[in-house]
Formats: C-alpha cells, structure tokens, sequence
C-alpha cells in the first residue's frame, strides 16, 4: 500500500549550508531573546567587574558562536542592541544607587555610559531600530550627568570625583 521512499544522500557541506539557510530564515524569531541575554550577560559582567563584556566574551557565555558560518551564533546587530538595553539599566542604577547612599557608583556609571557613547557615536548607523535606540542613548547619558551634577552641586563628591 505505502511505498518505501528513501531519500538521496547529501552531502555534507550542502547538508550545513542548508541548516544555516533555516537558521538565517526563522532568525526573527529568537532575535528578541539572543539581545536580552546579550543585556543580562553584559550586565553581570559590569556589576562584576565594572568594564564591558565583548561580543566574543558573551557568545561564550552563552555557548553559541559569533560567525553565522559556525551555527547559531550573535549577530553584531544584537549585540549592539543588547548592550544599548545595559545603559538603559545603568541608568536607572545610578539614580537607585544615590538613593542607597552609595556616591561613588554614579561616576563610574555616568563615565563608563559616556564611553559608550562615543564609541557608538563612530559607527555609521542606518536609520533602522538599532539607529532608533542608539538614539535614546542620549538620554540615558543626560539622566546619568544630571545625577552627577546633583551630587557636585550638594557636596556629596569630593574634587578627585569620589563619593564621601
């Protein structure tokens, strides 16, 4: 009744090239996930160590690879993304942290948000979603200054940029 069909051999470098064909096609899918584990990665790195992870650092963590011929892999694109989310959360540290008592903290955020910037300032942006956040950026670097001015203008900071 059911005949038995076989199907041909492949081989092996057509057998890749279409499973990254398949990884590529359905990428939109998982593209919301790989940018907040890239955020949350990069994020326990700096409250760790205060520096910024790299894409090859993260991809690690997370065991997936940074080129698309090896598999699954981080885009630049959200990685960049991932790491626009950190500033946002820094941010909001910054001010959380004044209200703990902690003075010091702010200035290392407000610094290390302003290399950030200047570091995406360099790179020639399309006008797409990543231009669009990197464009909130700005934001995050003024909340981050006002709070450091605050602590300047009440005393708190002393003229080394230490916290008291």
């Amino acid at each position: 009744m059911f005949e038995r069909h076989t199907a041909p051999i492949f081989s092996k470098p057509l057998v890749i090239i279409s499973l990254l064909e398949l990884i590529g096609r359905f990428s939109d899918h998982w593209k919301f996930g790989t940018q907040r584990l890239v955020y949350l990665s990069a994020l326990i790195v700096y409250l760790k160590e205060e520096r910024l992870a790299s894409r090859e650092e993260t991809a690690a963590t997370l065991g997936v690879k940074t080129k698309r011929e090896e598999g699954f892999h981080i885009d630049l694109d959200d990685y960049l993304m991932g790491i626009l989310n950190l500033t946002s959360e820094l941010s909001r540290l910054a001010m959380n942290a004044v209200t703990a008592g902690n003075y010091s903290k702010p200035l290392k955020i407000s610094r290390f948000i302003g290399e950030l910037d200047s570091g995406f300032r360099l790179l020639n942006l399309k006008n797409d979603h990543l231009r669009k956040r990197f464009d909130g950026l700005k934001y995050d670097v003024k909340r981050c200054e006002e709070v450091v001015y605050d602590l300047t203008i009440r005393g708190l900071v002393n003229k080394e940029g230490k916290g008291e």
